[in-house]
C-alpha cells in the first residue's frame, strides 16, 4: 500500500481528490474564523449597541420628561395670567361704569341747580368727593389691567415660543439623541460581518479556481503514460521469442518440400480465411464499440451538476420539476445496461 500510496500523485485525478480535501479543510477554517469573529466580535457589538441605546433611550426620556414639565409650567403661567387679565378687566370695567354713574349724577345735578348754589350745595359736594374716590379706583383698576394685559402677552408669547421650540426643535433633537450613534455602531457591526464575508468569500473563490483548475488538467492518456512510465518494468514490451534448436538444427525458417506443401497450404488458406472473418468482425465490433461508447459517454456527461435551483428563490417550485426518483433510477439502470453492453463487445474485441 506505501508503494502504492508514493504513486498516486501521478494520477489527475488524485490531484482533483488532493485540492477538494485541502478545500474542504481551508472552508473548515474559514467556517471557524467566522465562528470566533461571531462569538468575540460581532455579537458583542451588538451587546454593546443594546446597552448604549437603552441607557441614552433612558436618559433621553427623562430629559423629555423634564422639558414637558417646563412647557407646563409656562402653560400654568399663562393661564393664571389669562384669568387674572379677566379680573382686572372686568374690575376695570365695574370702576368705569360706576365712575361714570357718579358723573351723570354729577352733570344732572349742575344741571338741575344754579352754578352760584352748587358750591353750597351739600349733595353736590358729597358727589364730587364720590367722584374723586372712584376715579382713583377707576385708575387704579386701570392700571392693574394694563399690568395684567402685559402680563398676559408676554406670558402667551412665552408661552408660544415655547410650544414653537418644543415641537420644532426639541422634539426632533430628543429624538436624535435617542439614536444616537447607532446607525454607525450598527454600521460598523454589519461591515464586520460583511469583511469576514469577503475574506471567506476570497477563500472560497481561490479554493473554486484551484479546483477549476485541476478539473481542467484531468487527463486520462497522461494518466495512462505516467503509470505505464512508471510501471515500466511490469508493461514494457516483452522480447521476441527466438528459436531455441536442437543441438545440431541450426535452420529458423519454414521449410516447404514437397512433402509437407499441400499441408502449408491449406493451413494457409484456412489462416487467410480465418483472419478475413476475425477483421470484419473485429471491425464491426469496433464500430459497435464507438456507439456504444459515445452513448455512454453522453450518458456520463450529462450536465446534471448544476445545483443553482436550489439557491434560488423559488427552490420550492423548482422541487416540481426535479427528476423524480423513479425517473433516477431509470437513468442509472440504462447507464448500468449500457455499460454491460459496452463491456461485452470489447471483451469481443479483444
Amino acid at each position: 500500500q506505501k508503494v502504492k500510496r508514493e504513486q498516486w500523485d501521478l494520477a489527475s485525478a488524485y490531484n482533483c481528490w488532493s485540492v477538494l480535501v485541502g478545500q474542504t479543510k481551508r472552508d473548515a477554517r474559514d467556517h471557524a474564523a467566522m465562528a470566533e469573529v461571531y462569538h468575540n466580535n460581532i455579537v458583542p457589538r451588538f451587546t454593546h449597541i443594546q446597552d448604549d441605546v437603552h441607557r441614552i433611550y433612558k436618559r433621553c426620556r427623562e430629559i423629555a420628561y423634564e422639558s414637558h414639565e417646563e412647557l407646563l409650567k409656562v402653560l400654568h403661567e399663562l393661564h393664571t395670567s389669562l384669568r387674572t387679565y379677566h379680573t382686572y378687566q372686568a374690575d376695570h370695567r365695574a370702576a368705569q361704569a360706576k365712575l361714570s354713574s357718579f358723573q351723570e349724577q354729577r352733570a344732572k345735578l349742575q344741571a338741575a341747580v344754579p352754578k352760584e348754589k352748587l358750591d353750597k350745595s351739600k349733595k353736590f359736594r358729597v358727589i364730587e368727593k364720590e367722584i374723586q374716590k372712584r376715579n382713583n379706583k377707576y385708575l387704579d383698576a386701570k392700571l392693574k389691567a394694563i399690568k395684567a394685559r402685559n402680563e398676559y402677552l408676554l406670558c402667551m408669547e412665552s408661552a408660544n415660543a415655547a410650544i414653537h421650540k418644543y415641537f420644532v426643535e426639541d422634539l426632533s433633537d430628543i429624538i436624535d439623541a435617542m439614536d444616537f450613534g447607532l446607525h454607525n455602531s450598527l454600521a460598523r457591526a454589519l461591515l464586520t460581518h460583511q469583511s469576514g464575508q469577503e475574506c471567506f468569500k476570497r477563500s472560497l473563490q481561490s479554493g473554486i479556481d484551484d479546483l477549476q483548475k485541476t478539473i481542467t488538467n484531468l487527463d486520462s492518456r497522461l494518466d495512462k503514460q505516467r503509470f505505464l512510465k512508471n510501471n515500466n518494468a511490469a508493461f514494457m514490451l516483452p522480447k521476441k521469442f527466438e528459436f531455441q534448436g536442437h543441438k545440431g538444427d541450426e535452420v529458423c525458417q519454414v521449410q516447404v518440400t514437397r512433402e509437407v506443401q499441400e499441408d502449408i497450404e491449406k493451413r494457409y488458406a484456412h489462416l487467410v480465411k480465418r483472419l478475413t472473418g476475425l477483421k470484419t468482425e473485429s471491425e464491426e465490433n469496433w464500430k459497435t464499440i464507438e456507439t456504444a461508447e459515445k452513448t455512454l459517454l453522453e450518458m456520463l456527461n450529462r450536465r446534471d451538476y448544476d445545483v443553482a435551483h436550489y439557491f434560488s428563490d423559488e427552490a420550492a417550485k423548482n422541487m416540481e420539476l426535479r427528476i423524480p426518483e423513479t425517473g433516477t433510477m431509470k437513468l442509472r439502470a440504462d447507464h448500468q445496461e449500457t455499460e454491460a453492453f459496452y463491456l461485452n463487445k470489447f471483451r469481443e474485441y479483444t
